[in-house]
């Protein structure tokens, strides 16, 4: 066996020395560490105490934002109408998240301010001056945290018109602008028609008062809304809302005066000898304003403040004398067609939205019937200088149906206006059986406000595919004479069209006409078409619909 060699320890005096003097130097050492750690132990606990503190102070803070952004975001729709009402729901909102308002101003304080200049936008602060601290309160007892955020609504876009008329008001539809009539379908009417939501019928339907189980699934009782925007200049003036061509009456075709007309092939008993008793029942009742401009259908009764008009004008539905196919004109003698009709003259007391409703079933006292489709105008007049605005809200369903002076004319619409706020978001545009006629080649394009054509995302015929980007002409009819060269027939044509964040519309571009004194059309996007091929005849019964893709209330700071 081998035994490892062990080192002897020091004997000698030397060896002593030198491991003496070892020793001293270690042993010192050691203890400066623990003296260092000691020293540090104080400061490494007040950061670590002032860590949890941030950390607590940066969540309620987060809270505090939560409940602030809650509180703008439920009091701006009450703006600009009853900004106390804007008040006192954004002080709910951040009360249900845990910040009650103290109406002593000692503690948590909930401001709620509109922004000067900008009606549709509302400031709130909450600011908590009591915050507390865990491990901090050797250094301070409590903090204040206050934060801000700022919302605002964005209104649908208006549809239409600039003006403070919708459609055209003369009897020769060929002989002015805008070229197209407001319009509504019976309820009895096809679908293919043009008017998507008026319509039980999702097909043909078999019988005056039947859809034979084919129902309309985007049938709607409301019909259409238009708003009358009165501005607060307007208070003390006299309001004045009309209709042209209110009721029913059929004419001779769609290019005679307002086009109303029968929908030939729908129903039992409408054949080339029948008498047509059938009529549609039509409804045109005028809401006031109120303080909520995002809700429209909360707007109360005008209740008997006309001074003349009855408010709510009702056609029922044997208005007039019936007529036949043949016999067109002789019977159509009510006193309202091809005239203005008063809906409501009225002293303003408050400015804002008010709305306009026109129907043509679900009417109280009226049964549903009638398979036709009814055009007529609309119109509002303020007797001081500034006229009011109108326009349709959501969509807006029409009648185009102008005579065409030989091929490649070109007819141009309003479509909507698109303010700057808009840019970067995407505008979108449906239109329902659109771009239909009997003869030619029809082509349509949108125009900015510039005059330029955009590039568009859209989806071809019996499609849903939007496609990539390309210049936003789009084919709607192939020349002929064959109801099948109608692309769109019976359906939805789906354009998208990228804003860019650049944006401006303060271009003087053309206009289709002239919008008169005090009409700003700067922002308005148009409908442009082009009716080429041979012998060109447009009579397009259509609905269109466009809006800014985004939320209608949304936090901008």
């Amino acid at each position: 066996m081998h035994l490892a060699h062990v080192r002897p320890a020091a004997t000698s005096p030397a060896d002593r020395r030198a491991a003496g003097r070892h020793g001293r130097w270690q042993r010192p050492e050691r203890g400066y560490t623990l003296l260092m750690m000691a020293l540090l132990l104080i400061p490494m606990m007040v950061f670590s105490a002032l860590a949890v503190d941030v950390g607590f102070w940066y969540t309620r803070a987060a809270e505090v934002q939560r409940a602030v952004d809650a509180a703008a975001l439920a009091g701006v729709v009450w703006m600009p109408g009853d900004p106390d009402r804007a008040a006192s729901e954004a002080r709910l909102a951040a009360s249900r998240n845990g910040f009650a308002h103290d109406p002593s101003g000692t503690g948590i304080v909930v401001d709620v301010q509109p922004v000067p200049g900008r009606p549709q936008e509302l400031d709130v602060t909450i600011t908590d001056p009591h915050v507390g601290t865990f491990f901090g309160a050797v250094i301070l007892d409590e903090i204040t945290i206050t934060r801000t955020a700022r919302a605002r609504y964005v209104l649908p876009v208006p549809l239409g018109s600039p003006h403070n008329t919708f459609g055209n008001q003369n009897l020769n539809p060929t002989a002015s602008d805008p070229k197209l009539w407001a319009a509504i379908n019976a309820p009895y009417a096809r679908h293919e028609s043009g008017d998507p939501y008026a319509v039980r019928c999702a097909g043909d339907p078999s019988g005056v008062r039947s859809c034979s189980g084919d129902t309309n699934d985007d049938y709607r009782a409301e019909g259409y809304r238009y708003i009358i925007d009165v501005p607060t200049s307007a208070v003390g003036q006299t309001l004045t809302v009309e209709v042209f061509d209110a009721p029913f009456a059929r004419r001779s075709g769609t290019t005679t005066e307002t086009g109303d007309g029968w929908d030939w092939s729908c129903c039992t008993g409408n054949t080339s000898t029948s008498t047509y008793t059938n009529r549609m029942a039509l409804n045109y009742e005028l809401f006031e304003a109120d303080a909520t401009p995002l809700d429209i259908t909360d707007n109360p009764t005008m209740n008997g403040r006309c001074s003349s008009g009855p408010g709510r004008l009702v056609y029922g539905n044997n208005h007039g004398t019936p007529n036949s196919r043949t016999n067109v004109n002789s019977g159509n003698t009510h006193s309202d067609r091809n005239a203005w009709r008063t809906v409501c003259r009225m002293t303003v007391s408050t400015a804002g939205q008010y709305v306009l409703q026109v129907q043509s079933s679900a009417i109280a006292g009226q049964v549903d019937q009638g398979s036709g489709t009814n055009q007529y105008s609309l119109r509002a007049s303020l007797s001081g200088g500034t006229q009011p605005r109108l326009y349709a809200y959501g969509d807006m369903s029409i009648l185009t149906n102008y005579a065409v002076s030989g091929s490649n004319t070109r007819a141009n619409m309003y479509l909507a206006e698109v303010v700057q706020r808009h840019a970067g978001k995407t505008l979108r545009i449906e239109l329902f059986d659109a771009g239909d006629g009997s003869n030619g080649q029809f082509d349509l394009s949108i125009l900015a406000p510039d005059g330029t054509v955009p590039q568009c995302r859209y989806n071809e015929p019996d499609e849903t595919d939007l496609g990539s980007l390309q210049t936003c002409t789009i084919r709607t009819r192939n020349d002929g004479t064959s109801t099948s060269n109608n692309l769109y027939n019976d359906q939805w044509l789906t354009i998208e069209i990228p804003i860019s964040s650049s944006y401006t519309c303060n271009a003087s571009g053309a206009t289709p006409y002239n919008p008169g004194p005090g009409v700003t059309t700067a922002c308005w996007w148009r409908l442009s078409y082009l009716f080429g091929g041979t012998n060109p005849t447009p009579t397009d019964r259509t609905t269109w619909r466009a809006d800014v893709l985004g939320d209608p209330v949304q936090l901008i700071r």
